[in-house]
């Protein structure tokens, strides 16, 4: 009796537990339908025989949306349900395939269905509002960085996921950045011709497919570009987002993706290359124990700061470093003659106290850098800029020493034993260069350089690698002899009765970067030259020499 009363209620009370204002919202991103369920207007004054306080608490309600033509969730899937509280909005949400939810995205009417108490009592009421509003740009790209000449167009280079994002003449596509804490917008317009595989165009019409929006510069946007252009040179890392603006049933839609990494086109093809023509690009090494009051910005792979072209006019370089942890972000600055950067190895950095904290407290996994170098002409003006985000490595080489023996070089490593170390890089192979040379009478003699692979296992606190002829560089540069053996055995009969000479050796890897004088001489033992060059400490007459000798292999 109780049950045909509670149904010959339905229409008048629990019809009367939501309200027609209830509303949809989807998100285009996840593909999930939200149905917000609004309690009804003065609910507490409807009379006694509402049955939404009374029989409904705690108990199982199952929901159905239905549009014109399908209905979720469809036939055969999991019932959704909600737990019903009295007097509280309740949101319940469904996950859609990407197929389906682009099938009703534009439709404007849709209703929804409870049953009460399992299937007991079904009440349909519709909803009072549709809207596809939950969009932002976390979700559309798994990369995005932005490529630059200074001064000049800015690419937008980007591996995109699936978002709803309709590809037509109403998308606007804007580059935006941070100027005195207003944002500023240039437009990115689509390319109408010669346009490159991949690049934002008219004729786009899938947003996975595009991989490149190229921000232009114009007559028309001039100004803009130079108040972005003087606004990142001031401070590198002011705020800038690609954004997408569009609208959906009459609602407007913006996504917006912060954009960190920033990366320089090499218009003029200045930035060296390795043998598989692989660019040298600036990175941070938070230097070794050996000298924990330094970093070093070391060119990966290279042993030269020196750029292969000669069609620009600097004649100053300033350097641009930003670290952040996820907490704090540190800068550092500073200007080098011309002169100066070509004639090191890198570029070693005082730390202050602020920096020094960093590097005590250093997380390897988590801790970045930005590093910028500007070429500076006479009057200021900035010609040519390399820029790069890394990971920030920490050195960890505690000792190193290299053993002149009868029949083959070897180098002695010890690394420090501290939890940074241990944890952080343990990699299958690194690419390493070995140069050796002797200075006599003020004159650096070079007696060639090896080329070699090493694991880098920092777990192995000890490690020796030996070298043969066969890993020998051969090159065009005048080496102390012609060959490895006249090269090994000149060194060796210097280091044996020649006392004030000084015989060091420099090596570059992805993880470490040092210059040293601790060798000794296996077959008399009688040298052993103290360490006086410790990491990040690098005379100029020994770094202009071995960049020198290594320019010229190039």
């Amino acid at each position: 009796m109780f049950v045909l009363q509670l149904v010959l209620l339905e229409a008048q009370s629990f019809s009367e537990c939501f309200s027609p204002l209830s509303y949809i919202r989807g998100n285009a991103q996840t593909y999930q339908l939200e149905l917000n369920l609004v309690p009804f207007e003065d609910l507490d004054k409807i009379t006694s025989q509402n049955l939404c306080s009374i029989y409904l608490p705690g108990k199982d309600v199952v929901v159905k949306i239905h549009y014109n033509d399908i209905s979720f969730p469809l036939p055969g899937a999991p019932a959704v349900k909600f737990v019903y509280a009295y007097n509280v909005e309740t949101t319940v949400t469904f996950q859609l395939t990407q197929a389906d939810y682009n099938s009703i995205v534009d439709k404007q009417n849709a209703m929804y269905e409870l049953w009460y108490d399992v299937n007991l009592i079904k009440v349909n009421n519709s909803v009072g509002n549709i809207q596809h509003t939950k969009y932002n740009g976390t979700g559309c790209f798994q990369k995005i960085r932005l490529n630059y000449t200074i001064y000049e167009d800015i690419d937008i280079i980007a591996v995109p996921n699936n978002c709803f994002v309709v590809m037509d003449v109403n998308l606007a596509v804007s580059f935006v950045f941070a100027e005195n804490g207003t944002n500023v917008k240039i437009p990115v317009l689509p390319c109408a011709s010669g346009c490159e595989a991949g690049e934002y165009s008219t004729s786009s019409t899938a947003f996975s497919q595009v991989s490149v929006y190229r921000v232009k510069k114009t007559l028309a946007n001039e100004n803009l570009f130079a108040r972005f252009y003087k606004a990142y040179v001031a401070y590198r890392l002011i705020p800038i987002q690609l954004q997408f603006e569009f609208d959906t049933n009459g609602i407007n839609t913006v996504i917006q993706q912060p954009i960190q990494n920033k990366t320089t086109k090499d218009t003029y093809g200045c930035n060296r290359t390795n043998a598989n023509g692989v660019p040298y690009d600036p990175h941070l090494r938070i230097c070794s124990t050996l000298n924990p009051g330094n970093m070093f910005i070391q060119f990966r792979d290279s042993l030269s700061n020196e750029l292969q072209c000669d069609t620009l006019t600097a004649t100053t370089v300033v350097y641009d470093d930003y670290i952040w942890d996820g907490k704090t972000t540190f800068r550092t600055q500073g200007t080098l003659s011309l002169e100066a950067m070509n004639n090191q190895i890198g570029v070693p950095i005082e730390l202050d106290d602020q920096l020094r904290k960093l590097r005590n407290e250093y997380v390897w996994k988590t801790t970045m850098s930005l590093v910028v170098f500007s070429y500076l002409d006479a009057d200021g003006k900035i010609l040519f800029e390399l820029s790069t985000l890394r990971t920030a490595f920490i050195g960890c080489v505690q000792k190193a020493e290299l053993h002149l023996k009868s029949t083959e070089t070897c180098m002695k490593i010890q690394y420090d034993d501290n939890p940074i170390c241990m944890a952080q890089y343990i990699a299958p192979q690194d690419k390493n260069t070995l140069g050796i040379y002797f200075v006599e009478n003020g004159i650096l003699n070079s007696v060639g350089f090896y080329s070699f692979n090493q694991e880098v296992n920092y777990t192995i606190l000890s490690q020796t690698t030996c070298f043969v002829c066969n890993e020998y560089q051969f090159s065009t540069t005048a080496y102390v002899a012609q060959t490895c053996a006249e090269n090994q055995l000149i060194m060796k009969q210097k280091s044996k009765y020649n006392k004030n000479i000084q015989i060091g050796f420099g090596i570059v890897s992805e993880f470490e970067s040092i210059t040293l004088t601790s060798v000794v001489n296996d077959d008399t033992s009688v040298i052993y030259v103290p360490f006086i060059i410790t990491i990040c400490v690098i005379t100029i007459l020994i770094m202009a020499g071995i960049a020198t000798l290594l320019y010229s292999q190039k």
